[in-house]
């Protein structure tokens, strides 16, 4: 993680734009560089609109690239490639089945899916949705995918900076209620678990015939 974060620093917005390039070509775990660098617009070494435009327009040139070699080259290319990066036949057919009941929602919000996110611009162009709607579309999707991960990022870290540094702080009072917190609720779990099996038991001694 501490490598991921250093990356991005050095790299910045293009490593970014890079990043979500190559996502659909050679799946990263997006999610968490995107909210990584929500981390990094919270601590002031990035900016939130140039972060945005980075990361969605490395989206939209990955997934219009996609896109063309489903086109152009067809299912064939997907099913004896894919699992080399990562799409396996059955996300295409559950990307297949939400794509063609879908349309619009899935080229929109299909990239918050895992495991049906890199598929969805391969499976338009094998099904030869227009240029103009799966560029728009996915300018639109993209566009809030990136504010979605970015504004979190950047939102937790503001909210839980503060809780752990006093956490830091005050370790010798957090972590006995946490030890003993843990030992209730473990407690209560088995204790519920057995009340539950009793009448079980009882049930099906009760159930059984006579010898």
């Amino acid at each position: 993680m501490d490598a991921l974060i250093s990356s991005l620093m050095a790299y910045g917005y293009w490593g970014l734009f890079l990043l979500m390039v190559l996502d659909p070509i050679l799946p990263t775990p997006s999610e968490t560089i995107i909210t990584l660098a929500g981390t990094l617009i919270a601590a002031k070494k990035l900016d939130l609109i140039p972060a945005v435009t980075a990361v969605a327009a490395g989206s939209v040139i990955g997934s219009v690239i996609a896109y063309a070699i489903g086109r152009y080259l067809g299912r064939h290319v997907l099913l004896k490639y894919g699992r080399w990066v990562g799409i396996k036949p059955a996300h295409m057919v559950k990307g297949e089945r939400w794509l063609n009941r879908y349309k619009i929602l899935m080229l929109i919000f299909g990239r918050y899916i895992a495991g049906v996110r890199q598929v969805i611009p391969y499976l338009a162009g094998i099904g030869r949705i227009s240029w103009f709607d799966f560029t728009l579309y996915t300018v639109i999707g993209s566009i809030l995918w990136a504010v979605t991960f970015l504004v979190l990022g950047r939102t937790l870290t503001t909210l839980f900076h503060p809780v752990a540094a006093w956490i830091a702080r005050y370790w010798y009072i957090v972590a006995p209620v946490v030890i003993v917190g843990l030992g209730v609720f473990i407690w209560r779990r088995q204790r519920t678990r057995h009340a539950r099996q009793v009448p079980e038991d009882q049930g099906n001694t009760q159930n059984t015939p006579n010898a």
